[in-house]
């Protein structure tokens, strides 16, 4: 693949973000909304869920398409105080507890934080990993791979076939990191840009260990999200904007 003409990629690509603008966004009684999957028939289900939020900072969506989508998200509706929830409060079918149809999956929330925060969101994104650390730090730092979407006395509810500790789940560590610090690496340019989030949502911190290439390099950031400090090895360059 290396040297190949990109052309035919990137027309693809265009081809497939309008395939899904095109049978994937649809009318509602209130604001259009991205549908969560298309039936057997190949019509859109327009049930609100956690799963829009996959699509954002993909480039599948426009500018005004990613803020509908994100406002969704970031809505009374999906972002509940654990993260987000599979499927919206407002469906009929919601259970808080509900395998897809309501609960809280570590990583599909991770994903979403993802999302969010490339498009601005920093404000819903700072939310959901503090949501994220709060239910490690009750888990024995152990993510479940899913819990209840409402908290009993404080705490999140377990979800009785729950897989703790579990991979995916476990790798939303690196999602937060991302999250936290804007970092956008060009590991073959040895470059990493770094934008974090304003104000820091766990306060003046300092981010050891991180890795580009061979390379490993750390961060300090005061509580308003500000870079203080950077040691990276030569050969490493982080550019902070």
């Amino acid at each position: 693949m290396l040297g190949e003409d990109g052309r035919r990629w990137r027309d693809w690509a265009t081809d497939l973000s309008r395939a899904v603008r095109d049978r994937f966004w649809v009318p509602t009684d209130g604001a259009p909304r991205l549908a969560m999957a298309l039936d057997g028939d190949g019509r859109p289900v327009d049930g609100l869920g956690s799963n829009i939020g996959h699509a954002l900072g993909t480039g599948m969506l426009d500018a005004s398409r990613e803020a509908v989508v994100a406002a969704a998200l970031a809505g009374p509706d999906l972002l509940g105080p654990l993260g987000i929830s599979t499927l919206s409060r407002s469906n009929p079918a919601f259970n808080p507890i509900g395998y897809h149809t309501g609960s809280v999956w570590t990583h599909d929330t991770a994903i979403c934080a993802l999302g969010l925060a490339h498009v601005g969101r920093g404000d819903a994104a700072s939310a959901i990993v503090r949501s994220l650390v709060d239910v490690a730090a009750a888990s024995d730092y152990r993510w479940p791979e899913l819990y209840g979407a409402d908290p009993v006395l404080g705490q999140p509810v377990p979800y009785p076939a729950s897989c703790r500790p579990q991979a995916w789940a476990a790798a939303s560590a690196g999602a937060i990191v991302e999250v936290l610090l804007g970092v956008r690496p060009d590991a073959p340019g040895g470059t990493v840009r770094l934008s974090p989030l304003t104000p820091s949502p766990f306060g003046a911190l300092r981010v050891e260990g991180l890795r580009l290439g061979a390379s490993t390099w750390s961060v300090s950031l005061d509580a308003s999200g500000d870079v203080l400090d950077v040691v990276a090895p030569e050969g490493v360059e982080v550019v902070v904007g």
